[in-house]
């Protein structure tokens, strides 16, 4: 599957969104914010992909005051859009593919409404598109095919050259600890120091003492932080929540950028991902992301994740200069499916 990264805490402008394709306009009427569900961070992460049914092929999912960031997190849009999709769907459907576009960023404050379309019906495959929307404007809009399963040849997944050399996930520090043990932090710290119900564990990236992996990316053993039902329409909306993480991150390494870097600001333009086979997110995965095309303030970062499958992500981060210190425009990429705009200088 492909994916890019997250919809971040960017400070919007006119100039920014007319660059991005979306407009200045907020909802008509502000909701006041969602309390945090009560229990462990799993059980808020869990309540975040279980969403409200309002009638015939609509829901309402949680608003995304807490993911850590000033407007909603694109993982939050994904996990959402993909439950509301597996729930239109008959059982013994699977999802084994996902388009997404970030059209307008998200009001954390305010919950989001999910419709639901039947595009197709077929007796092997059915497709459904989704728009989220937070009053006025679609804010996301996810395109989701499901197939029944079906025997058929199967070609072994690539695994990483370095495989047997990775180190094991118990023997490397938490995602929290990680980020205290970084002097500056690399990521807003809400985001860095926020517990969401996800074990992450850090291999390589600019932010750890191993630094980014060979392909010049991001690799992390990922799972949830404790058991989940066995309902596979709830793992792959938590992992279509995860998979936004850390993508647009690889595109920033090249150019010796994060998160942090004063003017630095990126934002998601589209998703993809592709799920080969059944999976379990309370599974240990390894999931490797490394940077493949930067061009025109676009990237685009590649993802591959182990016994789940591959994704593709486009962000747009942007890099603001002043005066004289604007030296030059360049752009960035990012592939699993994601795209980002970047300036830095040359």
């Amino acid at each position: 599957m492909s994916l890019l990264r997250r919809m971040v805490g960017w400070r919007r402008s006119p100039a920014l969104d007319e660059a991005a394709g979306m407009d200045d306009t907020t909802p008509t009427a502000a909701t006041p914010p969602t309390a945090p569900a009560a229990g462990t961070p799993l059980d808020h992460l869990l309540s975040l992909v279980t969403l409200e049914p309002l009638g015939e092929r609509r829901w309402r999912g949680r608003a995304g005051a807490d993911d850590g960031w000033d407007s909603v997190y694109g993982g939050h849009f994904l996990g959402q859009a993909t439950a509301a999709a597996c729930a239109s769907v008959e059982s013994g459907r699977r999802l084994h593919s996902a388009h997404g576009y970030f059209l307008k960023a998200g009001v954390a404050a305010d919950p989001i409404d999910y419709e639901v379309e039947v595009v197709r019906d077929g007796r092997s495959f059915c497709t459904r598109r989704v728009r989220a929307t937070q009053g006025k404007g679609v804010n996301f809009e996810l395109l989701a095919s499901f197939t029944v399963e079906e025997a058929g040849p199967t070609l072994p997944a690539e695994v990483p050259a370095d495989f047997a050399a990775l180190p094991d996930p118990d023997s490397l520090p938490t995602y929290t600890e990680l980020m205290r043990s970084r002097d500056p932090v690399p990521f807003p710290e809400g985001w860095a120091f926020g517990e969401r119900g996800l074990d992450i564990r850090v291999i390589n990236a600019p932010w750890c003492d191993a630094g980014p992996s060979p392909r010049g990316g991001i690799r992390t053993w990922n799972r949830t932080t404790g058991p989940l039902p066995d309902d596979p329409a709830l793992h792959a909306a938590v992992f279509a929540y995860l998979s936004d993480d850390s993508i647009s991150d690889n595109v920033l390494v090249p150019f010796g950028v994060t998160w942090s870097t004063p003017g630095t600001m990126v934002f998601s333009l589209d998703h993809a991902m592709w799920l080969h086979r059944p999976f379990r997110m309370d599974e240990w995965h390894l999931v490797e992301q490394w940077p493949v095309v930067a061009e025109s303030a676009r990237g685009s970062p590649r993802v591959r994740c182990s016994t789940v499958g591959a994704c593709w992500w486009r962000r747009s981060p942007r890099r603001r200069w002043s005066g004289s210190d604007r030296r030059g425009d360049g752009g960035m990429s990012a592939p699993s499916s994601s795209t980002a705009n970047v300036h830095p200088a040359r």
